[in-house]
């Protein structure tokens, strides 16, 4: 199970801890792999998970290609990009349903109710302990990840300069 970003209080790092915990309680022996700064929440509330700290993009890719699930219960994002990288190398997303996220990933991850830690814990177990449901949210988070793109991007920006532009 991964985890990518600073483990600072609007992430949840205890939701995290604790939604991994139950998926080795079911007796799934996974690994919580956290990439990223650690803040000063990840000494206690990250006992027992593996902390690598900052890491390339090649191993990034790397651990995302690898990882059972991206394990996301951040609070707020702006964007959310970790799940869009996740879907991008065939990482199926466990997420918060909030802020972007919703928007982001469309049915492409699971997300649940925003701070429901059990239901955060259940959905990583449904998504780690089968391989159909996995093989599933692979194949539609690589499918959605091929919308965005830098060059969709730039496309869609200048399309609404220029709807702007020829209303005035």
């Amino acid at each position: 199970v991964l985890y990518v970003g600073a483990l600072d209080a609007r992430k949840d790092p205890l939701a995290l801890r604790r939604a991994w915990r139950a998926v080795r309680a079911a007796g799934i022996d996974v690994d919580l792999v956290v990439a990223g700064t650690p803040g000063a929440q990840a000494p206690a509330a990250m006992k027992g998970a593996r902390l690598v700290g900052h890491v390339t993009v090649d191993e990034l890719v790397d651990l995302y290609s690898a990882a059972a699930c991206l394990l996301f219960p951040t609070r707020y994002e702006g964007f959310g990009l970790p799940a869009l990288e996740a879907m991008a190398c065939g990482c199926p997303v466990v997420a918060y349903h909030n802020s972007s996220l919703p928007e982001l990933v469309g049915d492409a991850a699971v997300l649940v109710d925003d701070g429901d830690v059990r239901a955060l814990g259940r959905a990583a177990l449904a998504v780690v302990g089968d391989e159909e449901e996995a093989a599933r949210l692979r194949r539609l988070g690589l499918q959605r990840a091929r919308g965005f793109t830098w060059r969709r991007t730039a496309r869609r920006t200048i399309a609404v300069y220029e709807r702007l532009l020829s209303s005035r």
